[in-house]
Order: C-alpha cells, then sequence, then structure tokens
C-alpha cells in the first residue's frame, strides 16, 4: 500500500486545513503528538530539520525568520534538557561570550536576561591527577548584559530553559515541531526529491517528501549513517562518562573554575566543572575500546578511573550523584563529506568535538548561523545543490581549527600549557579566550605558533 505524504496526497482528503504559521494556539499545538498532526499538516515544507537539540532549533527558527516552511521532527516527547542526565533541568549551560553572541543574533538574549544566574569570572585550569595545579588561565572580558550591568564571562542558565526558548522562538516564527516522531528510512536519490519514513512510536509510517532535508540529529547522524559516511580516520574512537553530582569540592580556590585532570598516561581525561547551587558536572573521555571493556557497570567504571585520578576522587569524597551516570559512546566523529544533493548535516551530526572543554552548544549554534544563508539560497532559487548545500563548511572548519588543534595539544604527551605560555606570554589571554569560551582568536600567531610545539613533539624516525 502507498503510504506516501505529500501535498497532492493531503488534498486528496478532506482535512481541515490549519494555518499553522498564524495560529494563536500555535505554541500548544506544538506539543501534541505526532499522531494529532498527521492528518493536518497543510503545506509542502522547504526543509525538514531532522534533531530539535540546539542546532536544529537554532537554524529553525532563523529560517522560519525569512518565511521558509521549515518542519522539525525529534524522536523524543520532551526536550532534551530534560531528557539526558548532563542536560538535565538541574544541569546549567555555561552561558559564554561566544554563546551569548550567537543568542543575541537569535534575539532571544532579553527573553533570556531574566533567567540568567551570574557568576564569577570564568576560566581554566590544568591539574595533574596527584593535585599539582600545573596551569591556571582566566577570562577576563566582560560581555554587554543591559543597559547597567555587564555580564561576567562566566554566566549560567539551564539547559533545558536554553531549549525551551529555543523552541518558542522557532514556532513563534512558523516552525512545525513534531515530537515522539522516529525516522525509520531516507530515500536520498540525487535524481529525485528526499523522501524521509516517519513513524510516530507505534503508528503507521508514512513517507514525507520535501526538496531538502538537514541532518541536525547529534551524534545520531542519522543521515551520515544511513550513507556510510562516517569518517574512520575522523575521530570516534572515544567515549564520555558524565555524571552531575551535588556537594563536590573544587580542586582549588578557583571556585568557577572548570578543572582539567590530565593522567600521566593520557589514555583517559577527566573533567570537574561546576555549576550553581553547589552543582558540579564530572566528565571522562577516553578510548571507547578500553573505557567500556570489562565494566559491569558505568558506575564500576566511574569507580576505576578515580582510582587513576587520587585529586578528583577527594573533590567526590563528600559529593553526591544526581540521577544516573550518563554515557556517550561515540565522540569526536566527523563526516566524510557534509552534504550532498537535497541534504546537509550541522552541528554534531556533521562534527563533534571532544567534550572535554564544554564547547558543543556554541559550536551547535554557529554550525546553525553558518549553515541558515546557504539553505535560503538553496529554498529562494529551488537548487538544492551539494556545491551550493555545503559551501559554508569551509568557514566554519576555520572556525573550528583552532579548537581542534586545542583539543590535538591537550591529547599530546608532552604538551604543557604552562611551558607553553613560558614560551609565548603573548598568547595566555587568546588561549584563555579559546579554552574557556571556545573563541577563535583573530590572530592567526596563536596557532601558527600552537602547531609547531606540536610538530617539535612528535617523535622522529630513526
Amino acid at each position: 500500500m502507498d503510504t506516501r505524504f505529500s501535498l497532492a496526497k493531503i488534498r486528496q482528503h478532506t482535512y481541515l486545513k490549519i494555518p499553522w504559521a498564524t495560529s494563536p494556539l500555535l505554541p500548544l499545538l506544538s506539543t501534541f503528538r505526532a499522531s494529532s498532526f498527521w492528518p493536518h499538516l497543510p503545506m509542502l515544507f522547504d526543509c525538514l530539520i531532522l534533531g530539535a537539540g540546539p542546532a536544529g532549533l537554532a537554524l529553525a527558527a532563523r529560517l522560519s525568520a525569512t518565511g521558509a516552511r521549515v518542519l522539525v521532527v525529534d524522536r523524543d516527547s520532551a526536550d532534551r534538557g530534560a531528557r539526558n542526565i548532563h542536560l538535565s533541568p538541574l544541569a546549567s549551560q555555561p552561558v559564554l561570550p561566544t554563546v551569548w553572541k550567537q543568542l543575541e543574533a537569535l534575539g532571544l538574549a532579553a527573553e533570556l536576561r531574566p533567567q540568567v544566574a551570574l557568576g564569577a569570572p570564568a576560566g581554566v585550569q590544568i591539574v595533574t591527577c596527584s593535585g599539582q595545579t600545573v596551569a591556571q588561565v582566566a577570562c577576563v572580558d566582560q560581555q554587554h548584559f543591559d543597559d547597567d550591568h555587564a555580564l561576567p564571562p562566566l554566566a549560567w542558565v539551564s539547559r533545558q530553559s536554553l531549549e525551551q526558548a529555543l523552541t518558542k522562538l522557532a514556532i513563534a516564527r512558523g516552525t512545525t515541531i513534531l515530537r515522539s516522531t522516529s525516522v525509520l528510512d531516507l530515500s536520498l536519490d540525487p535524481s529525485s526529491s528526499p523522501r524521509v519514513l516517519l513513524a510516530e512510536d507505534h503508528a503507521e509510517p508514512r513517507w514525507l517528501e520535501v526538496p531538502l532535508v538537514v541532518d541536525a540529529s547529534g551524534q545520531q547522524a542519522i543521515v551520515g549513517h544511513h550513507l556510510r559516511l562516517i569518517d574512520p580516520a575522523g575521530g570516534g574512537s572515544h567515549s564520555a562518562l558524565v555524571g552531575l553530582y551535588e556537594n563536590a569540592s573544587l580542586a582549588s580556590s578557583a571556585t568557577s573554575f572548570r578543572t582539567l585532570f590530565l593522567p600521566q598516561h593520557l589514555r583517559s581525561r577527566l573533567w570537574l566543572a561546576p555549576q550553581p547551587g553547589g552543582m558540579a558536572t564530572v566528565g571522562i573521555v577516553g578510548p571507547r575500546a578500553t573505557l567500556l571493556r570489562d565494566r559491569s557497570s558505568f558506575a564500576e567504571l566511574l569507580e576505576d578511573e578515580l582510582v587513576e585520578c587520587p585529586a578528583l576522587a577527594h573533590c567526590l569524597l563528600s559529593a553526591k550523584m544526581v540521577g544516573p551516570l550518563s554515557v556517550v559512546r561515540a565522540t569526536g566523529h566527523k563526516l566524510l563529506r557534509g552534504g550532498g544533493e537535497g541534504w546537509l548535516a550541522v552541528g554534531d551530526a556533521f562534527e563533534t568535538l571532544d567534550p572535554l572543554p564544554g564547547w558543543g552548544v556554541v559550536t551547535a549554534l554557529e554550525s546553525a548561523a553558518y549553515a541558515a544563508p546557504a539553505i535560503l539560497e538553496a529554498i529562494a532559487s529551488r537548487t538544492s545543490s551539494a556545491e551550493l548545500l555545503t559551501r559554508w563548511q569551509r568557514a566554519f572548519q576555520a572556525q573550528l581549527a583552532p579548537r581542534k588543534l586545542l583539543l590535538l595539544a591537550l591529547a599530546s604527551p608532552g604538551f604543557g600549557v604552562a611551558d607553553f605560555l613560558r614560551q609565548f606570554p603573548e598568547h595566555e589571554p587568546i588561549l584563555a579566550q579559546l579554552l574557556v569560551a571556545g573563541a577563535v582568536p583573530a590572530d592567526s600567531s596563536f596557532e601558527e605558533d600552537l602547531a609547531a610545539q606540536l610538530v617539535q613533539l612528535r617523535p622522529t624516525a630513526g
């Protein structure tokens, strides 16, 4: 039986046509289950976005603001901020200068401003697992908060509040969002329009045909896996374990600083990130083959790793875990190509970075900002060529390059932040902005000097 779902199919029936973009009921309707929507979708959408995380929602808001007809589908029934432990309502998202810049561009600054909890100046400290602080960098720049105050480099908003604000903004601009909706199959034949097989829970699957598909499904990388485009040399061999704690003590007097613990064997990397209300997130990143092997539980994994890092174990002596541990089985993956005829990938679906420094949200929001003009041009010109849809990715990769280089340095045996700053003291403000906020330096000399030092650390042949 033909279950193809398209505008032509809908017009064969006498379904009620609801003007979603103008209905005052739209915010309420957006929370319905997908089965409530299927009979009533009144339009052929310009763009289908897979995933309602920060990248997908920010992109939907940018596109819908211009009049583009955007549909977002997500497999979960609620905001991701209410689902994952490291994105839970109790956990907060650092509103760093780079994040705030993107929120202002989206028009969300005024709405989120009352929910922002101000903190002390932000920073990052590098600590050995024996507890010796080997480097400490602070981000001292202020960012505009309102007419009377500056927002310190460290401020907080709950991840749930952030995603709810993005959802509300996208809906207000005309985006349709279907929750509890899974992608079962894709047809991305370059000779025809993309088709996606969608299903809500156990309901009958239906095909949806659209001019353009955007994969914003995060590390699911739905399109990338479907087309077998995961780069085997691009990472993805590491996993991350994240827990939320209350009453964790801090590694030093720098109470607002994110602490990175670097074990001597460099097999795993650990962090402790203080949050408002006496909370803190604790994370471990390491090779998947060793991190998840021969462990009966994630709690056992954490205990084994803490044996290797007494300094972090000491911080957790009086701490209590809030909720279960969360595991990300693959970090740092990258697609061989980020788009094709009729489709492209954004955010973590395109490329993920090591979660160690906490740049995930800003990278997601930036990818949406870079991708939106190309998608709008494709919609306006009715041309969804691979060349057009991937044109933005070169500039975005240039934005990621300094971050990726610093992550490579932190994972390299023999590299020391303190040694690097002693040799290049002029780079300390740049390193602080990059390490704390992911801010890309305008001066290329930092990247050149860091790359040169990594070359010196490489073992020579013979």
